[in-house]
């Protein structure tokens, strides 16, 4: 049996930051080409790992939009919360947000929490406040002794390797899990880890909002439970990057941040007298006849580093 399984399409009906084109088609295109490929392998199901949509309301118009996509397929779909559907990080008082009117709305979006089949056992672990925390304690224990393959869907900070030290997260390595699999929401960049007996695959986001995730190929896992094996394809459907983000002007705004630092950073490295930084900073903007908007720019940035 062939299971597909996808996480983080960050269905919405607007354009973050930085991106071009429709956002929202190209998601419902992706979305479709999951279904397809589930219809393809002849799937009972499809696995999302949360953030199915993008923030706990959206446009009615969207909600039908899915629930219509789905319901021709006639495809079920098992999904976790995620934390942006969710409302104050607690899926118990989230019963107003659109995700929780979708659940009710269809019989074919599902809440995901545990799945058995005669083959697989399939755990999950949905996002909630401080759930790293919970990890790990727990360290992704099963909950009951089985000869099946065994799978837990996780919608929380799991890394490849260490990242920011104020940032709760846990990577992988830390982790002493006794399932088979592991597959990894939330964390938007694709990574596969095998620790000790245990593989833990993350696909990478379905839906690209950031560009530091320009470069991310929107990719699906296709679970095999006879064999117990697992492959990522990609999406067709996925545009590359500059088809969906403005690289020309993401370019230009580095160099201006660069050439920006760069004037701040000469001004601390040479010698003035009289003057503070921000006065030298003024004198030479002012000969320099840069705009009054850079100008401000580069006083404010600054304040924040002789702030700190």
């Amino acid at each position: 049996m062939i299971i597909p399984y996808f996480t983080d399409s960050h269905i919405s009906g607007t354009n973050s930051e930085n991106r071009i084109g429709d956002y929202y088609s190209d998601s419902m295109a992706k979305l479709e080409e999951i279904l397809q490929i589930a219809k393809k392998n002849d799937s009972p199901f499809i696995l999302c790992g949360g953030d199915l949509i993008d923030s706990f309301l959206i446009s009615l118009v969207i909600c039908d939009d899915i629930i219509d996509l789905v319901e021709k397929y006639n495809i079920p779909v098992y999904t976790l919360v995620g934390n942006h559907p969710m409302l104050n990080h607690n899926w118990e008082v989230s019963k107003a947000t659109t995700l929780a009117h979708i659940f009710r709305r269809t019989d074919l979006i599902i809440k995901l929490d545990n799945l058995e089949g005669k083959d697989y056992l399939i755990d999950s672990i949905d996002y909630a406040k401080d759930i790293e925390s919970t990890i790990r304690l727990s360290q992704l224990k099963l909950k009951k002794s089985t000869k099946k393959w065994t799978v837990c869907i996780v919608h929380a900070f799991l890394t490849p390797k260490p990242f920011l030290p104020n940032v709760n997260h846990i990577p992988v390595q830390e982790l002493d899990s006794d399932y088979d699999l592991v597959l990894c929401g939330h964390y938007h960049h694709p990574f596969v880890k095998i620790i000790n007996e245990t593989i833990y695959v993350n696909p990478g986001c379905v839906g690209r909002t950031a560009i530091d995730e320009a470069n991310i190929e929107p990719s699906v896992v296709l679970l095999d439970t006879n064999l117990r094996q697992y492959k990522i394809i990609k999406l067709k459907s996925a545009k590359k990057a500059e088809e969906i983000f403005d690289l020309v002007k993401i370019e230009k705004s580095k160099q201006f941040e660069s050439s920006i630092e760069e004037f701040i950073q000469s001004l601390q490295t040479t010698q003035f007298s009289d003057l503070d930084l921000i006065g030298i900073a003024k004198q030479v903007c002012k000969k320099s006849k840069v705009s009054k908007e850079i100008e401000e720019e580069i006083l404010n940035r600054i304040t924040i580093k002789e702030s700190k």
